[in-house]
C-alpha cells in the first residue's frame, strides 16, 4: 500500500455544434458562443439557509443520505456538508467527507497524461496530443480495426472517438490492471467508424492510464500526486480505498434506495484495485475546490497551451439529447464537457459509481465554479445536478420561474427504467408463446463455464432466486452468474421459451444504477449438450455477444 503525501481519488459523462478535423492530426477547435455580459461579483456566501433547505428537501425526496458542496467565486471559497456520510453508525457529512467522485476523475487523468507529455518537450523524442497511441504502447494497443490501430492518437482516446461502445461488462475485478483492459480491445467489437461519432468509452481512459505508467515507469497514483494533488495541496485525495479508510471516519459509505423495500442499502465499495483512469479518485469538496480553482486560473504544473487543450472542444457529444433552451448542445474535450449556459461558457463533468454520484463545473470567464458530491445512487444523480444548477442560477441571478429544472427529466427516466426492469420478459420478448416452449435440457445441464475473449469467463450455477427477483414463480431454481466488474455483480436468468432467456444484471444489493436487462440464448450442439451462450451485454450492439462453453 502506498501512502501519498498528497493523495489521489477514484471513479461518468453527458454532452453539438462545430467542425471537426476528422482525418488530420491538427484539430480545429469548435466555435464558441459570444461572451455574455459581466456579472456583479459583490456577493457573500451562496451556501445560505435557503440553499440548505433546498438541499435537505432534495435529500428527502430522492433518498440521498449526504451531500457535500463547494463553491469557488473569485478569490473566495465556500464549503458545507448536509446530512449523513454514514447511516449506521451515524456520521455527519462535512466539507472534509471523502467520496468516490466517479468519472470526474477523467479530467484528472487527462491532466496527468498532459503533464507527462509536457515533460518530454525538450527531450530528443518530444510527445504531443498528436502522438500515435500504437507508437507509445505497440504490443498492447491493438484495436479491432487496423487503420484505427495505427492512426489513433492521444486526443482520440481522451475525447471518446475510437469507434467503440461502452463494453462496460468486459473489464474489472480484483487483480485486473489497466494493461489488461488495453489488451481486451482487439477482441471487442466497434459500432462506429474511427472518429465518426462520440461514444463514451471508459476503456479509453484505461489506455490513458497505461500510457502514463509506461512512459513514466511509475504507478499512476504517484503521477496524480506529482501532477495534481501535491502541487495543489489536495492532501486528503487518494486512489486507494485503504488510504481513505485510514482517515478516521471521513470516508462516506455509498447507498442505493430500494423502492420495493423502502430502505437505503449500503453498497460494496469499488475494488481497491488498479483501474484509476476512468474513475478511481476519492476526494473531498475542500480538496476539490482547489482543483477547480487551478482549472479556472490555469495553475496546473504544465504548459498553458496544454491546459487550453484540456478544455478545447473536439467532438459533438450526445446528439440524441435535445437540451433545454438555457443550454447549448454539448461538446467533448479531454475529460471535460463543454456547453454554454445562458450565454456563459460552462465546462463541466459528472460522475457516478454505485452508491455515489457527483457533479462539477465552472465558468472560466467569471472565475466561478462549484462541486457537489453525494453518497446516493440514482437519487444522487438528480440531487447533484439539481444542487449544482441551483448554485449556478443563484450566481447568475436567474428569476425563480426561469430556473433550470434538473429533476423533472429524471422522474420519467427512473420510472421507465424501473418499469422496463420489472417487466423484462414482456419488454424483451413481446411475441413469446404462452404457454412457453420448454428448454431442451434440464437446467442443471446449462451449468458450467462459458468464455468470450473480450468478456472473459462467465460461470453459470443453479441457485434459489432472490426475494426481490421479479419473477412470479420463486419456487424453482434459476441460472445465475457472479461476475467481477469493479464491483461484484450478478446475472440472473429467467426462462422465456425454448432456448431463450432474459438476463437481469444487478449488484448484489440490487442497486438501481447498475440494473439492466437483456435477451440471452443457448445453443444445443449435435451432441445434445449446451455449446454456446449469447447475450446482448452491450445495448448498442444489435447482435448478441457469444460465449463458448468450456469442457463440454
Amino acid at each position: 500500500m502506498r501512502t501519498l503525501a498528497a493523495t489521489t481519488s477514484v471513479a461518468a459523462v453527458l454532452v453539438p455544434r462545430g467542425v471537426i478535423a476528422q482525418g488530420s492530426q491538427a484539430q480545429v477547435p469548435m466555435s464558441p458562443n459570444p461572451p455574455a455580459p459581466d456579472l456583479d461579483s459583490s456577493r457573500g456566501s451562496p451556501l445560505t439557509d435557503d440553499f440548505k433547505k433546498y438541499v435537505d428537501d432534495l435529500r428527502e425526496e430522492w433518498h440521498v443520505p449526504g451531500i457535500s458542496v463547494g463553491v469557488v467565486d473569485g478569490d473566495e471559497t465556500y464549503t458545507s456538508g448536509y446530512g449523513h456520510a454514514r447511516l449506521d453508525p451515524d456520521v455527519e457529512a462535512t466539507p472534509d467527507t471523502l467520496y468516490y467522485i466517479g468519472s470526474i476523475t477523467k479530467g484528472m487523468t487527462s491532466a496527468s497524461l498532459l503533464y507527462v507529455l509536457d515533460s518530454t518537450a525538450n527531450s530528443s523524442r518530444p510527445l504531443s496530443l498528436d502522438s500515435k497511441v500504437h507508437d507509445l504502447i505497440p504490443e498492447d494497443f491493438v484495436l479491432s480495426d487496423d487503420y484505427a490501430t495505427l492512426h489513433a492518437n492521444v486526443r482520440d482516446l481522451l475525447c471518446h472517438r475510437l469507434g467503440y461502445p461502452r463494453h462496460d461488462l468486459s473489464y474489472g475485478g480484483p487483480g485486473f490492471k489497466a494493461k489488461d483492459g488495453v489488451r481486451l480491445l482487439r477482441h471487442l467489437q466497434m459500432t462506429k467508424e474511427f472518429r465518426e461519432e462520440f461514444q463514451y468509452f471508459n476503456i479509453g481512459y484505461q489506455v490513458a492510464q497505461h500510457i502514463v505508467e509506461t512512459l513514466t515507469g511509475k504507478w499512476i497514483g504517484d503521477v496524480f500526486d506529482e501532477a495534481i494533488f501535491g502541487p495543489l495541496g489536495m492532501d486528503s485525495s487518494t486512489v486507494e480505498l485503504k488510504v481513505a479508510e485510514n482517515m478516521s471516519d471521513r470516508l462516506a459509505k455509498g447507498y442505493a434506495y430500494n423502492n420495493a423495500t423502502k430502505e437505503s442499502l449500503d453498497l460494496q465499495p469499488w475494488w481497491d484495485g488498479d483501474l484509476v483512469g476512468p474513475g478511481g479518485v476519492i476526494s473531498s469538496v475542500v480538496d476539490f475546490t482547489k482543483y477547480l480553482r487551478a482549472m479556472i486560473s490555469q495553475d496546473l504544473p504544465f504548459s498553458k497551451k496544454l491546459q487550453d487543450a484540456l478544455v478545447t472542444p473536439l467532438i459533438p457529444g450526445n446528439t440524441r439529447v435535445t437540451p433545454p433552451n438555457e443550454l447549448s448542445h454539448e461538446l467533448y474535450a479531454l475529460g471535460w464537457q463543454i456547453t454554454h449556459y445562458r450565454g456563459h461558457r460552462l465546462i463541466y463533468h459528472n460522475g457516478g459509481t454505485p452508491g455515489f454520484t457527483t457533479m462539477n463545473g465552472f465558468l472560466p470567464e467569471k472565475k466561478w465554479g462549484a462541486v457537489v458530491f453525494t453518497n446516493g445512487d440514482l437519487g444522487g444523480s438528480v440531487s447533484s445536478e439539481a444542487a449544482f444548477y441551483r448554485l449556478l442560477d443563484d450566481f447568475l441571478g436567474v428569476e425563480p420561474e426561469n430556473r433550470h429544472d434538473a429533476s423533472s427529466k429524471y422522474v420519467s427516466y427512473i420510472s421507465k427504467r424501473q418499469d422496463r426492469y420489472l417487466n423484462a420478459r414482456k419488454t424483451l420478448f413481446p411475441d413469446a408463446p404462452n404457454p412457453p416452449l420448454p428448454h431442451a435440457l434440464p437446467l442443471e445441464d446449462y451449468q458450467g463455464t462459458y468464455f468470450n475473449p473480450g468478456y472473459r469467463n462467465i460461470k453459470l450455477s443453479l441457485v434459489n432466486p432472490a426475494d426481490d427477483f421479479p419473477i412470479a414463480d420463486k419456487s424453482k431454481k434459476i441460472l445465475q452468474a457472479v461476475i467481477a466488474l469493479e464491483w461484484e455483480a450478478v446475472l440472473d436468468f429467467e426462462h422465456v421459451s425454448g432456448e431463450n432467456f432474459a438476463f437481469y444484471l444487478n449488484l448484489r444489493a440490487r442497486a438501481p444504477m447498475l440494473q439492466e436487462i437483456g435477451p440471452a440464448e443457448f445453443v444445443i450442439g449435435s451432441n445434445g449438450k449446451v455449446m454456446r451462450l449469447g447475450m446482448q451485454l452491450e445495448p448498442s450492439l444489435e447482435e448478441k455477444i457469444w460465449f463458448d462453453r468450456l469442457e463440454v
